[in-house]
């Protein structure tokens, strides 16, 4: 009896291993999606194979796949295993209609008056003034009773009010008219200011009138003559008509000597010659030469 009942135990043991061994165990899968939607995880029997759930979606991206360890999972495999599948997704492109457009810039067609300028920014019209007062030149030296037009303008140009003024703190040196003429009157300087009507914007122009033993020639090559040379021969200097004829002799064989003056009877030179010039040689005769300022 006793050896019965431990046959007895001993089968219902081996049965119920058996069923243990035989039942079917179950996997569980989840599923990241990445930033889109929830989905939700499925248990799967072993051997059994996972439901592909429907499309999670996110903004701005399209669903490409379910990855396993960073490669496309196959729904067809058997789970063998419990699992995490991961979303992949791709950015989207915006279509030609979500694609944002550029602001069209506003065309101003304002069209304004004379003497006024349009704002493009505010599309407004505004009134022109003088902001500058040009001039010719701003210092010009003049000989007595010689004269001297300014030239002076207003920028911009379109102002309404182009009115100009004109006066001189030295009339007793250089006297000017309403329309910017300067008359020399004697030695000295003057300023002569030019004012703008329409804003007091101002200019000046420094007259210089030379004395008559003081004169001041403008050579071509754009250099200041200012001195006269005397000559010297034998300690003695020349009178004015023999310098004379010796310039011309000098320069007629094709030497330079600066200029003859017949305003002041005598030759003179630029300042930058003058330093370089000691003596002169003509036909076997030395001249010394001796320089005195005249302007």
């Amino acid at each position: 009896m006793k050896k019965l009942k431990i046959a007895v135990l001993l089968v219902f043991a081996l049965t119920v291993l058996t069923a243990c061994s035989c039942s079917k165990k179950e996997y569980l899968v989840e599923f990241d999606s990445n930033g889109g939607t929830k989905v939700q995880s499925q248990n799967v029997e072993k051997g059994g194979k996972v439901t592909k759930p429907e499309d999670p979606t996110k903004e701005g991206y399209s669903f490409a796949r379910w990855e396993l360890d960073g490669e496309k999972y196959d729904f067809d495999l058997e789970v063998t295993e419990d699992m995490v599948l991961v979303a992949k997704w791709n950015k989207k492109e915006p279509s030609k209609e979500e694609k944002p457009t550029e602001p069209v810039a506003s065309v101003c067609t304002l069209t304004c008056d004379k003497g006024y300028a349009l704002n493009t920014e505010s599309c407004s019209c505004y009134k022109l003034t003088v902001t500058k007062v040009n001039v010719k030149a701003t210092s010009v030296n003049l000989e007595i009773g010689s004269t001297y037009e300014i030239g002076a303008s207003v920028y911009p140009s379109g102002v309404l009010n182009t009115g100009l003024t004109y006066s001189s703190d030295n009339e007793a040196v250089a006297k000017v008219d309403a329309k910017g003429t300067v008359t020399a009157v004697k030695p000295g300087k003057a300023v002569i200011t030019v004012k703008s009507s329409d804003s007091g914007k101002m200019a000046t122009v420094t007259i210089t009138v030379l004395d008559d033993y003081k004169y001041r020639y403008e050579a071509v090559d754009g250099l200041d003559i200012s001195y006269k040379i005397i000559l010297i021969k034998n300690d003695t200097e020349l009178t004015e008509a023999q310098a004379k004829e010796v310039y011309a002799v000098y320069n007629a064989a094709d030497k330079y000597l600066g200029r003859y003056d017949e305003s002041i009877k005598a030759i003179i030179v630029d300042k930058d010659q003058i330093n370089s010039v000691a003596k002169i040689k003509l036909n076997n005769t030395t001249y010394n030469v001796k320089k005195a300022i005249i302007g």
